[in-house]
């Protein structure tokens, strides 16, 4: 009997709980936390720096919209932080208007997942280490979006659980403007392998045999398994050799 091969049947699906669904808790209703943006190269093949984002004028209109639609605002943005990890911020969705309940509800469950921010160039190079993107120096943060698809892929929830803070952090202005769209749907060639990244999460599910097991339990489960098969197999030769 190939172990392998049988339990390779036997697994079901692969549920990516920790990979679209960030952690939630005793959030406050209508409040999420996201990386808005980081350093990282995008599908685009753009890096945005994020030292050189001015949010002073987005501060004074911290609008969130839903896919870049001015027209579809669904909340604002309520606190901004530059960390190590990119520019984080805390979004509050307007549960009173129907298109900002809907937006939260498919957030909230892990269905969208992922933000993009729209903004204007000011300064810019060509990207010494590429042959193509930019390297976006300084712009004007104008506004936030929930989208299906993301240009910065690490630009996704993080938070649906942590205390809120009224007041959104900016700094000092910049000038010029250079309309970017940075939400592209472009392919990319540093696109990662979604099996490898599963493999790498160790608190993802995998159902067998009706059960939930996590993806750092599945090699003992195969040692386990293998365990069991040899002692059957060796069962059923000592019966074979008693008959």
């Amino acid at each position: 009997m190939d172990f392998d091969t049988d339990l390779v049947n036997k697994i079901k699906r692969v549920e990516f709980e920790t990979a679209t669904k960030a952690p939630e808790s005793t959030m406050p209703e209508g409040v999420v936390r996201v990386r808005a943006t980081d350093e990282s190269v995008d599908r685009d093949s753009d890096i945005v720096v994020t030292s050189g984002i001015d949010l002073a004028p987005f501060s004074k209109n911290p609008i969130v919209l839903y896919d870049h639609d001015r027209k579809q605002t669904i909340g604002r943005v309520i606190k901004a932080e530059r960390r190590q990890d990119g520019l984080i911020m805390d979004v509050k969705f307007n549960l009173n208007k129907p298109l900002g309940q809907e937006v939260y509800e498919e957030v909230k469950g892990g269905f969208v997942n992922a933000v993009s921010i729209g903004f204007s160039v000011k300064d810019y190079d060509p990207r010494e280490d590429s042959d193509k993107g930019w390297l976006i120096k300084e712009s004007e943060l104008m506004e936030l979006s929930f989208v299906p698809i993301q240009s910065n892929r690490n630009s996704i929830v993080l938070e649906r659980s942590f205390d809120t803070d009224p007041d959104l952090d900016h700094d000092h202005d910049h000038d010029h403007d250079h309309d970017h769209d940075h939400d592209h749907d472009h392919d990319h060639d540093d696109d990662h392998d979604l099996d490898t990244e599963l493999n790498k999460n160790e608190e993802a599910l995998i159902e067998f045999e009706g059960e939930w097991v996590r993806s750092k339990d599945l090699e003992q489960l195969k040692h386990a398994a293998h365990t069991v098969l040899a002692i059957l197999e060796h069962d059923d030769a000592s019966l074979a050799k008693g008959s």
